[in-house]
């Protein structure tokens, strides 16, 4: 069997547009998806990662893109694709911006929590209590 080399030209360029400060690969994506969207003209984009820091980003900007998002998340057999998209929609603008504030209160997987404290709890009050959420916006 014989196997014929297919060649790939690569084209790199500057994007002026998104140049920025930002040394968080984390919070850059955003400005990546702007990109795709606003310039490129993309209509949907898949990012890939295994952090949880990405989806609580992503879900909280997800409902002011008009970009269709997909969060390609996990390792090995528990990697799956997430519509962030249609999760941010479901869950409503309201509770997107809150999440990313209550997720870095609590403990984002690069800070610890409060000894003793995890997320379940603060979520079911914020859930019940809704006068809270302004505090996380």
């Amino acid at each position: 069997m014989e196997f014929s080399a297919i060649n790939f030209q690569v084209t790199t360029f500057e994007a002026e547009e998104i140049k920025s400060g930002q040394e968080e690969s984390d919070t850059r994506i955003i400005l990546y998806l702007r990109y795709a969207q606003e310039v490129l003209g993309y209509t949907s984009a898949v990012v890939r990662s295994p952090d949880s820091d990405v989806f609580f980003i992503l879900l909280h900007h997800c409902c002011h893109l008009k970009i269709t998002v997909y969060l390609d998340n996990g390792k090995g057999k528990e990697r799956k694709t997430i519509d962030m998209t249609a999760l941010s929609k479901q869950l409503g603008n309201d509770w997107c911006e809150v999440l990313l504030g209550i997720y870095v209160f609590t403990g984002e997987d690069c800070t610890s929590a409060f000894y003793g404290r995890g997320k379940v709890g603060p979520l079911q009050k914020l859930e019940k209590h809704t006068k809270y959420h302004d505090a996380f916006r």
